[in-house]
């Protein structure tokens, strides 16, 4: 990936070529291995967290058409390994940025008429003490974070 040294470019490149390869081969294990990539994305985020927003990883496997329960069971993973790099809480920080912004976009998904997500397969009770888990766990200066869980936190309730 020598195309171009500027983050926000690579991380361009990077999603025009694993979004079509995902909408492809999702859910081959083989041609798509979903946890290697997935990984490769988060840490990818890690290291560019200054530069890339919170939840590209995420939408980048949205987009490859994985689902929003494999998604997050694989940033739930992430989030709680204590496995390099997840060890270091700023990066544990960054992942929680990333969950948040994904149930936000389910939570719409699923709430939103002729929704591709069931509102029956939401699983709104581990979905519920797993953001408080969260919020017990946010820094205090991750308040656009905390906005996004006490708003995904009240849609549950809204709809549920």
């Amino acid at each position: 990936m020598e195309e171009t040294d500027d983050q926000k470019e690579r991380s361009d490149v990077i999603m025009a070529r694993v979004v079509p390869l995902g909408q492809r081969f999702y859910p081959s294990e083989s041609a798509f291995p979903l946890r290697f990539i997935a990984t490769l994305l988060v840490r990818f985020t890690l290291v560019n967290k200054d530069v890339l927003p919170a939840g590209w990883a995420a939408r980048i496997l949205i987009q490859c058409g994985v689902r929003f329960a494999e998604i997050w069971d694989l940033l739930h993973e992430m989030y709680e390994s204590q496995v390099p790099p997840f060890n270091a809480q700023a990066n544990v920080q960054a992942v929680s940025s990333e969950i948040a912004i994904l149930l936000t976009d389910w939570i719409a998904e699923a709430t939103r008429p002729q929704a591709t997500v069931l509102r029956t397969e939401f699983p709104v009770g581990r979905v519920d003490s797993a953001i408080d888990q969260y919020v017990l766990e946010l820094e205090p200066g991750r308040t656009e974070t905390k906005k996004l869980y006490e708003y995904a936190k009240r849609e549950l309730r809204k709809y549920w």
